[in-house]
């Protein structure tokens, strides 16, 4: 199994591919949007030691709900909170 970290490394160098490969649309290409969804996402969740510390298969669902928690502590909606782990998946 993955660490967590090495995942999201894949899909910032993903990214990085994408967008030099994206049609042209600039940045309301749906492309462009799901990649700076990802990378928003990766970003928020490698700063969570509880999770970037881990390897995939030992993320448990009570690990992404204290990750979960802290993000709405400091004031983010359900909504953004609820897209962040979706890197993950």
């Amino acid at each position: 199994m993955e660490h967590a970290t090495s995942v999201i490394r894949k899909v910032e160098t993903w990214q990085g591919q994408s967008m030099s490969a994206a049609a042209p649309g600039g940045t309301n290409s749906p492309t462009l949007k799901t990649l700076s969804c990802y990378e928003n996402g990766a970003a928020r969740l490698l700063a969570y030691a509880a999770v970037a510390d881990e390897w995939l298969d030992t993320i448990t669902s009570e690990k992404i709900a204290g990750y979960a928690r802290r993000r709405q502590d400091a004031g983010m909606k359900v909504a953004t909170v609820s897209r962040e782990p979706q890197v993950l998946r």
